[in-house]
């Protein structure tokens, strides 16, 4: 989505928080919404979305994984209600460790065994990607001149949340309604 040869429309919001940590020192506790546009289009993605990112920097040893692990199951079980959630290893370029945050899918969820029997929305594997997460990178306090901390931070898509939350089986159908009025 370039505008121009030298224009790019926003891939993610992490830009706002690397702009807060070089005006503000720690502790810091931010989130950052914001429209997004990627190269995506199928049934959990869309060209533009709306995204949430949240960055925690604090004090050395205060901001650890299991404590961002916490925060997060927590948080997936208040929007979903009674789901499971599992952390995949992954990659991003200014956090290690990272995960992808799935939790089992609610389109196929059987209600008795709690398992996920697999369906289209989920490519038939019982689990759906819902954000992505990871401890701030120690390369990336050294460039904002911060010593001595830790951080978190963590990505969601709005859309996303709206698709699962109603049970609407394709993300794009939000886009049609869009259109269509």
């Amino acid at each position: 989505f370039y505008m121009n040869d030298a224009t790019l429309l926003r891939t993610h919001t992490s830009t706002v928080q690397i702009r807060t940590m070089l005006k503000e020192k720690p502790p810091i506790r931010m989130i950052s919404p914001g429209a997004v546009f990627r190269r995506d289009y199928d049934l959990t993605h869309t060209p533009m979305f709306h995204q949430v990112e949240g960055l925690l920097v604090d004090k050395e040893g205060k901001a650890s994984f299991a404590n961002l692990k916490f925060i997060l199951e927590d948080f997936l079980k208040y929007m979903f209600g009674d789901i499971e959630v599992r952390f995949r290893p992954s990659f991003f370029p200014f956090t290690e460790p990272s995960a992808e945050v799935d939790i089992s899918c609610i389109f196929c969820n059987d209600e008795k065994t709690k398992k996920s029997s697999g369906c289209r929305v989920c490519s038939h594997t019982g689990w759906l990607e819902v954000l992505g997460c990871g401890i701030v990178d120690e390369n990336v306090f050294k460039a904002v001149n911060y010593e001595k901390v830790s951080g978190y931070v963590f990505g969601l898509g709005v859309e996303r949340f709206a698709m699962l939350i109603h049970k609407v089986g394709d993300l794009r159908s939000f886009l049609r309604v869009i259109y269509d009025c």
